[in-house]
């Protein structure tokens, strides 16, 4: 019986990482909003966000992803084909 091997998880981009930062205070400041709701909210922030900033994060993804790939050499994306998704 062969082993199934641990799935690699995907790096975070930028934008996924400055959301994860933020998502905690927006849904303090407004606790009924809903993820979708609470992404739109965010998603505009990271638009008018300062460059510096956005490069904070760009410059986060990327050590993140050169640590990943160190670790992992033989790593590669395999997008799941739209009828392997479980909804």
């Amino acid at each position: 019986e062969q082993q199934k091997q641990a799935k690699i998880p995907r790096p975070p981009n930028a934008y996924i990482l400055y959301r994860k930062d933020h998502h905690r205070e927006i849904r303090e400041q407004n606790p009924g909003l809903h993820n979708n709701e609470i992404s739109v909210i965010v998603g505009n922030m990271w638009r008018d966000e300062q460059p510096h900033i956005r490069e904070k994060y760009f410059n986060m993804a990327n050590e993140i992803k050169t640590r990943m790939l160190l670790e992992h050499p033989d790593y590669r994306y395999n997008p799941r084909r739209s009828q392997d998704i479980r909804r």
